[in-house]
């Protein structure tokens, strides 16, 4: 049987680590962590009312009102109100938006590179195929 307290202390650790090495990222193009999870998610997914994006993020609407202020004063998202009502908003990223993020990305996949430099393809498949099973289908 494994030992999945090991597994639990592991992915705690390289949460943090990989938290700690996206941050420097995130700040270099003015945006915090959090600001780029929703930057990345709108990028995916499309224009979201902000507790469908909360939904979506595993967070409560109200963590987020910071960020897409901040994000919105950078041009990076629009909000609109949803049938006259300002208290449900239509989150969108917006085309300079798309821009950092496809950036931030960039960074981040250069990231993973050096991490994986020397892993195997073998070892690439078994470390993609693990990531898979707590996944949700990627498009």
């Amino acid at each position: 049987m494994p030992d999945f307290g090991y597994l639990t202390r592991l992915w705690r650790s390289n949460t943090i680590i990989w938290q700690n090495k996206l941050s420097p990222i995130c700040s270099s193009f003015g945006v915090t962590y959090v600001d780029r999870v929703i930057l990345d998610e709108l990028s995916i997914r499309g224009p979201q009312t902000k507790r469908q994006l909360a939904e979506n993020l595993g967070t409560i609407h109200q963590n987020l009102t910071r960020s897409i202020k901040r994000l919105q004063e950078q041009h990076l998202v629009s909000a609109t109100e949803v049938e006259n009502d300002m208290r449900r908003l239509k989150i969108e990223i917006t085309k300079q938006g798309l821009i950092v993020n496809r950036n931030i990305n960039d960074s981040i996949n250069k990231e993973w590179e050096k991490i994986l430099l020397n892993a195997s393809s073998a070892d690439l498949k078994a470390f993609t195929k693990i990531l898979e099973l707590g996944s949700e289908p990627l498009s």
